[in-house]
């Protein structure tokens, strides 16, 4: 056994050196150190327990005027005695019941001394088939007390088709003399062995281990049973460090007293504990093998610790739809180890340990009626207690049969493998529980006085022999598969599709349910896990689900309900729900002035008073989230901004042309200062709204509008804002033109950026073109190229970033050309409008030259005629 510990250590340790990168966790630094203790070697050589009496009536438990008897034996201290006594068939007996294997032959024996006042006194070695409470007689080897010493009887038999057996010694006769009845006879060092038998493979490899060695319960392995769960017992199963708790290299469990305001009453009895238990069903299911525990049991009135294992496809008495596995007792149940204490130190039930099966005798059924079940044995030490010392609890499993054991002997033995239906309800994955119930309907009503009792568990190992792996391979290779099962986050709201991507193997569907255990209260009275989802079919109550981790069972279902027997296959994984929250990464700007209903929100958000005008006085606003039937509700940040100012920032710049170029009079020069001023007050406004730029833009268009140019004064020229042309003319470069056609130039530059068109190195006023999209389209009127010189001319595009250029070409013509500069007294963001008739027109300075050269010539004629006249 200590090689087979040692290969595994060492092939951990090799496998984990390829782990370079990461730290070991306690749990990481366990895997690889492996187990502290072997298996305990069992003691096979023998099939009766306890035959030499040394462990007092272990195992021995029908006894009729019989004791264990320290008067005399063949070694050690003890043996078993049938007393003296006055029946008259002097009838007194001393059975073990033990489990053999169908047609094979046997050889019992035991020595046996009768003390007697005459010479023909009997008793006998006997083989009796049956139960303890229904034997029937096989065979018997009779001593006769022709001598005081201890005599051998040998029993050969064969146990043809019958499984179950009672061994022992007898005394009995049809009419017992006074001789018999007052005779003792003593029984010891009794062996029953298989002829011709084998050492069975006794190696085991320990694949599955807890020592217990960190400073908390492992959750990775163990999950915790909740709330009061069983019958009439007076605790209440809490998620606590005070009542589970793994300390000092063992795990505890304890109970303590329940808050007096957190009891309640079950079945006319109070449930005044707090207790813990522990399983590891959502974690890990084993298939034949040994399970083994170290540990020291409570004692006490009521006191009830057990190890056992029950179904994997169990539903958790209620927590998992029951159409997804089997309920108690079908999905079968092994009682490793189960205690029933007393008050009394010493007493028979404080030294007592039971080992029983529970299962139904047909599919599906609610009796626990099988075979095998119920009725379990019992096995007892001499004197003291279970709770005086640690001691070794095991099941040895393998395919149609159960060996139980204390310590190193075995103490029960169970073949099944001719019911059907305990190997339909036995032979298939099982998961291991620890628990410390106090009181029920079996141990009685618990002592009032307990709180601080513990069960103290030292290692809990799982190890399998190469038999044992092969079987239980075989079972799962024809078992359903589940294919595709993950952890699963959602938000609150959300109807994920739980089912997507899993899947199970042909002939079965999936299904799953869903508990609320994280959310259990400790002290909220008789609280309990929730099934709180049953079905994909009821998959609408995922979006209600508060925020939080619950637990997702899916399980392979047979679509056949009707075969027998029905496999399921369950696995477990958890679903996180988050609270659902705003976005984070959501922003919210919204414009002075405007409403709430103006800025988008993500989808499923809405405002809850969408018509509120934003000011400068509030910025935070209540938002709800509905979807799915869930409702929840928020309060956000809005950034609040002024309105856009581009395009009153870029007209400001326009009339600062016109303000500096000299070329109008003083009072309208003064009427567009003062609108600057005010705009510029827009421009310096945080909190601007829509209508405040646009009043602004509104009246400075105005002001240009109305600005009037001083006599023979040029019009200032817009400078490009570059040299360098950044845009291109794609239409109309180099084209040449007849006086009155219109033609159109395309720069690639975006409309939206225009600004205004340079026609030799002048403004042109916008009434002489017209600007369409795609992407900016200048074409030139047929009225105004009439009035361009013959030859070239330089047209320029500008917008706000660039301009492009173009050479144009004018044919001879007969008009005069006008100058086409202007001042440009449009709002940017529309062109197309036509300058005030108040402002000065192009031609006005041509018809005041010749007012005035007229007045240059009538004055010059005046004075030739004055000096004529003086002449004459």
């Amino acid at each position: 056994m200590k090689g087979k510990v040692t290969k595994l250590i060492l092939t951990s340790l090799l496998i984990a050196g390829t782990v370079v990168t990461a730290t070991p966790s306690l749990s990481d630094v366990h895997a690889l150190t492996g187990p502290e203790y072997d298996l305990i070697e069992l003691q096979r050589n023998r099939l009766i327990q306890n035959g030499d009496f040394e462990k007092g009536t272990a195992n021995w438990t029908s006894l009729v005027s019989a004791e264990v008897s320290s008067d005399s034996h063949v070694k050690g201290n003890y043996s078993g005695k049938i007393k003296p006594n006055t029946d008259s068939h002097a009838n007194g007996h001393i059975w073990q019941a033990v489990t053999l294997e169908k047609n094979t032959d046997y050889i019992l024996k035991g020595k046996i001394k009768i003390i007697s006042t005459a010479q023909d006194s009997t008793a006998a070695l006997v083989i009796k088939s049956g139960t303890l409470d229904n034997p029937s007689n096989v065979d018997q080897d009779t001593i006769v007390s022709t001598t005081a010493e201890w005599q051998e009887a040998i029993i050969e038999f064969n146990s043809g088709d019958m499984t179950n057996f009672i061994v022992g010694m007898d005394r009995w006769a049809e009419n017992a003399n006074e001789a018999l009845k007052n005779s003792s006879a003593y029984l010891d060092d009794v062996t029953l062995t298989k002829v011709g038998a084998e050492e069975p493979d006794e190696t085991y490899d320990i694949t599955w281990w807890d020592d217990f060695n960190g400073t908390s319960l492992d959750t990775i392995k163990w999950d915790y049973e909740l709330g009061h769960i069983r019958g009439l017992e007076q605790q209440h199963y809490v998620r606590s460090d005070e009542n589970v708790y793994v300390k000092d290299g063992k795990l505890t469990i304890k109970a303590t007293d329940r808050p007096v305001e957190s009891q309640y009453n079950v079945g006319g009895r109070q449930v005044i504990y707090n207790s813990g238990s522990i399983r590891t069903h959502d974690n890990k299911q084993y298939l034949y093998g040994r399970f083994e525990t170290k540990a020291k049991l409570p004692k006490g009135k009521g006191v009830f610790p057990a190890f056992w294992t029950l179904g994997s496809d169990f539903t958790l008495d209620g927590v998992i739809n029951d159409a997804q596995g089997h309920g108690w007792p079908s999905c079968g149940e092994v009682d490793i180890m189960e205690l029933i204490g007393d008050g009394s130190d010493g007493s028979a039930r404080n030294r007592t340990v039971y080992q029983t099966l529970h299962y139904s005798s047909v599919e599906g059924g609610s009796a626990d009626n099988g075979k095998y079940a119920g009725n379990g044995t019992a096995y007892t030490i001499p004197s003291g207690n279970f709770n005086d010392d640690y001691h070794i609890f095991g099941l040895n499993w393998t395919k149609g049969k159960m060996e139980w054991y204390v310590d190193d002997q075995i103490v029960r033995t169970v073949d099944y493998s001719d019911d059907q239906a305990a190997v339909d309800a036995l032979d298939k994955p099982q998961y291991i529980q620890f628990n410390l119930a106090m009181g029920g309907a079996w141990p009685g009503e618990v002592g009032t006085n307990l709180a601080g009792t513990t069960y103290d568990v030292d290692y809990v190992y799982y190890g399998q022999t190469d038999q044992q792996k092969a079987d239980a391979a075989e079972y799962y290779a024809n078992a359903p598969k589940l294919n595709g099962t993950q952890n699963i986050t959602m938000q609150q709201g959300d109807i994920p599709d739980l089912l997507a991507n899993v899947s199970a193997s042909e002939g079965y569907h999936v299904d799953y349910s869903i508990d609320d255990d994280s959310f259990f209260d400790n002290d909220a009275g008789n609280s309990s896990v929730h099934l709180v989802i049953n079905s994909d079919a009821n998959k609408d109550k995922l979006a209600i689900l508060d925020p939080g981790e619950y637990t997702l069972y899916y399980t392979a279902i047979p679509d056949d309900l009707t075969v027998s027997p029905r496999k399921y296959t369950r696995e477990t994984v958890k679903l996180t729900v988050q609270e659902r929250t705003f976005p984070t990464d959501f922003t919210l700007t919204g414009v002075y002035g405007e409403t709430l209903s103006t800025i988008g929100l993500p989808e499923n958000w809405t405002w809850e008073q969408p018509n509120t005008i934003l000011n400068q006085y509030q910025n935070q606003f209540k938002v709800n989230y509905s979807q799915n039937g869930f409702t929840t509700s928020t309060t956000v940040s809005v950034k609040l901004v002024s309105a856009d100012k581009t395009n009153l920032s870029e007209l400001m710049k326009k009339a600062e042309t016109y303000i500096q170029s000299e070329t109008y009079t003083d009072d309208s020069i003064s009427l567009l200062k003062n609108e600057v001023q005010k705009a510029q007050a827009i421009m310096n406004k945080t909190d601007a709204t829509k209508e405040d730029v646009a009043t602004a833009i509104q009246n400075l268009n105005t002001a240009i509008a109305q600005l009037e140019k001083k006599p023979n004064v040029e019009p200032p020229v817009t400078p490009p804002e570059s040299n360098d042309d950044k845009y291109i003319i794609n239409d109309g470069k180099e084209v040449t033109v007849q006086p009155g056609e219109a033609v159109s130039f395309r720069s690639n530059a975006s409309i939206e950026k225009f600004k205004e068109v340079l026609l030799d190195g002048k403004v042109l006023d916008s009434q002489y073109y017209t600007v369409k999209e795609g992407s900016t389209i200048i074409t030139l009127h047929p009225e105004f190229t009439k009035t361009l010189s013959e030859g070239q001319h330089t047209l320029i595009i500008v917008s706000t970033d660039g301009q492009a250029t173009a050479k144009f070409g004018v044919e001879a013509s007969t008009s005069n050309p006008v100058d086409p500069s202007k001042p440009n007294i449009n709002d940017t963001s529309n062109n197309q409008n036509k300058p005030s008739t108040n402002q000065p027109q192009t031609g006005d300075s041509v018809q005041v030259t010749a007012l005035f050269g007229l007045f240059i010539i009538s004055g010059a004629l005046g004075y030739f005629m004055s000096k004529k006249h003086k002449k004459i």
